[in-house]
């Protein structure tokens, strides 16, 4: 049975109080939830990823509905705009938070290990979508732009990587095969702990009181983007990346999760459905940590989890 890692609970007693409280409802539980935050968050660091210097813009492009998007480009201080590979990135939320400007740390952290210029891109959250595709070709709509200006920008198409975080994993999935529908080229893909299956919404007992995203929190997430057609087994791959028939057309890809994640078994099972496929897929599975664990700070095993995403982000050059 899995159990969180000593590391991650180090100093931070609060964690364990914590965690079967996330999904409060009363009043009282709420208030005890929010004093044990509040107790946590000092003693949180920030891991230090070495930083590089961006020349940093945003680029406004449109949705195929008209919707004004808005990505942050980060592009190293200094670099030459020509033929340089680019990382999109997505962020995560649970398709229901999260923006731009508020993972900022995050897009910068990811293009310092790749020392390669990095485009967050943009998406509508949901509820406010108006078909389950939105938030997917909004995302869509960055790569579309990144291959209509290649010249301009000064990227090489062919090296391009898409780093999606937990529902931003989803979503950088469900890019896979709408790319490939406009033979738009894809290098690698990256999965950290990523939301693939809107199935996972139903109590796991091994993980009860050690996950930091509930299969309550899970099954916002996906009723949100998909309302009626949650639990649709005919909905694309796009929408639902579990759906995928065709692995084939998978760049290489590398999947981190912990196995105190709600989403661990079918990260792990999208990865061997690669693997089956001869698809070259990097699996990560780390032992006794949870969503979203650089959450809780500076811990002995981040130096090693931090290192093996530069590997893979560097071999894209």
């Amino acid at each position: 049975m899995p159990s969180l890692n000593p590391d991650l609970l180090a100093g931070k007693p609060e964690i364990l109080k914590l965690l079967p409280l996330l999904d409060a409802q009363d009043q009282p539980t709420i208030a005890q939830r929010d004093h044990l935050l509040q107790q946590l968050g000092p003693k949180i660091k920030r891991y230090p990823v070495p930083q590089r210097q961006f020349d940093v813009q945003d680029v406004m492009y449109q949705a195929r509905d008209g919707h004004q998007l808005v990505s942050r480009l980060y592009w190293p201080h200094g670099r030459n705009h020509d033929l340089q590979p680019l990382v999109l990135y997505i962020h995560g939320g649970g398709l229901i938070s999260g923006t731009v400007n508020a993972d900022d740390q995050a897009a910068r952290d990811y293009a310092s290990l790749a020392n390669s210029p990095l485009l967050s891109l943009d998406y509508r959250l949901a509820p406010a979508n108006h078909t389950v595709d939105d938030l997917v070709t909004d995302t869509l709509a960055g790569l579309a732009w990144v291959i209509e200006h290649q010249a301009e920008i000064g990227i090489d198409i062919h090296k391009i990587q898409l780093v999606g975080v937990s529902a931003g994993g989803c979503l950088a999935t469900g890019m896979v095969p709408l790319a490939a529908a406009n033979h738009w080229p894809l290098a690698q893909l990256m999965l950290i702990y990523p939301m693939l299956d809107d199935a996972t919404i139903t109590e796991q007992p091994a993980l009860t009181g050690l996950v930091t995203w509930t299969p309550q929190m899970n099954a916002l997430g996906w009723r949100s983007l998909l309302k009626d057609h949650l639990g649709d087994v005919q909905l694309p791959s796009s929408v639902v990346p579990m759906h995928t028939q065709d692995y084939t057309i998978f760049p290489p890809t590398y999947i981190e999760v912990g196995d105190c994640d709600i989403f661990a078994e079918e990260d792990q099972q999208f990865a061997d459905n690669l693997q089956h496929a001869g698809v070259n897929c990097e699996l990560h599975v780390y032992q006794g940590l949870p969503h979203a664990f650089e959450s809780f700070g500076v811990a002995p095993y981040l130096p090693t989890i931090y290192a093996n995403r530069e590997a893979w982000l560097v071999s894209n050059k």
